[in-house]
């Protein structure tokens, strides 16, 4: 069970509902058990509802694990540490400008996108050809394994039961699937549309302090600092791979692509490789919803590359919808605007 199962039966348990995890697989085999845990929003334009909800589910995201650590005694070691990027050309440096004005207009004064100059920023920074980086302060990190067992941990002191039994061995009156990559798979066989389309990512661990600054991107890849003198480096988009849980030289070019980004980190000795497949639907989107063909049934599926961030909203809606009968998922999160997508694709029809 990832990070969006175990978020909406945390949040379901503390509205008083009477629930129950059921994993029958390791829960060390996920893809939320990963290492980078990078917690950054997406450009502040054009603003749209996915935008939107991510932006809320950030806000949250401070209280929302701070609650998950006073239950459970396992800090996650969330951190809104903010992020630095390179502004790498005179049109980054344009469009860095625009964001910064839509992000006060979209932020609404709650979190800010500025533009620094390298000289404001002593130590850990990017390297950046034009002498200026983007500073948002909503960025944060999280440590995605200590987190799993965080809230894992919480469930079980909240008197949620964790079995490794599977899904059909259980009377419940309602069901919610999270089940990854092995669930857009079986859907998409049952539907007979593609529904995903899955990407692998690798990332690691080197030796190297940075606790406490903050996350930096650029170039595909993100370092993320964490509080026990490692940093993660992460990751990579695979659409194609033949080994989903095997590092290759994709993982030895991040991190020659990290070196150049913030030489510092050079000679860092690698601690761990990691590699998985994660779920990607065919809209980019997380599904949310109503199960297409089960009755009293729920997808949470597809948080891709920023489940972690979108964990807190996606909990929060979820049981709103499964506890008081409350859709207030965005439409493009949708099972029917994913199918919509699915078919469209399948029959090559433009959009």
């Amino acid at each position: 069970m990832g990070i969006l199962g175990l978020s909406i039966a945390w949040e379901c348990s503390k509205r008083g509902a009477k629930v129950s995890v059921m994993d029958h697989q390791y829960y060390q085999r996920s893809s939320s058990y990963g290492l980078v845990g990078a917690l950054t929003p997406h450009v502040p334009e054009p603003w749209e509802a996915k935008k939107q909800f991510q932006f809320d589910s950030l806000l949250m995201a401070e209280d929302w694990w701070q609650e998950v650590y006073f239950a459970s005694d396992i800090a996650p070691h969330y951190c809104r540490c903010g992020r630095l990027q390179p502004i790498i050309d005179e049109r980054g440096h344009e469009l860095a400008i625009l964001r910064s004005n839509e992000a006060q207009k979209n932020w609404r004064g709650q979190a800010e996108w500025n533009i620094v100059s390298t000289t404001d920023c002593p130590g850990w920074k990017p390297k950046s050809p034009t002498g200026w980086l983007i500073a948002d302060n909503l960025s944060a990190r999280i440590n995605p394994r200590l987190a799993i067992k965080s809230l894992r941990k919480a469930l079980v002191n909240n008197n949620v039961p964790l079995t490794r039994n599977r899904l059909e061995e259980t009377k419940c009156e309602y069901r919610v699937l999270a089940t990854g990559t092995a669930g857009f798979n079986s859907l998409s066989c049952e539907l007979g549309l593609p529904l995903a389309a899955h990407e692998k990512g690798q990332a690691m661990l080197i030796e190297y302090d940075a606790s406490n600054q903050p996350v930096i991107t650029g170039g595909g890849v993100s370092l993320v600092p964490q509080p026990n003198g490692l940093t993660a480096v992460g990751s990579t988009t695979e659409r194609y791979f033949t080994n989903p849980y095997k590092t290759d030289y994709r993982l030895n070019e991040l991190y020659l692509k990290a070196v150049e980004l913030v030489p510092e980190i050079g000679n860092s000795r690698i601690i761990e490789k990691w590699a998985h497949d994660r779920p990607r639907s065919v809209t980019r989107a997380p599904v949310l919803g109503t199960h297409p063909t089960r009755k009293n049934t729920f997808l949470a599926n597809g948080g891709f590359k920023i489940g972690f961030g979108l964990a807190p909203k996606i909990a929060e809606v979820m049981a709103e919808l499964i506890l008081n009968g409350n859709n207030l998922i965005p439409h493009k999160f949708s099972p029917e605007n994913a199918l919509s997508e699915a078919v469209r694709q399948k029959h090559n029809i433009l959009p």
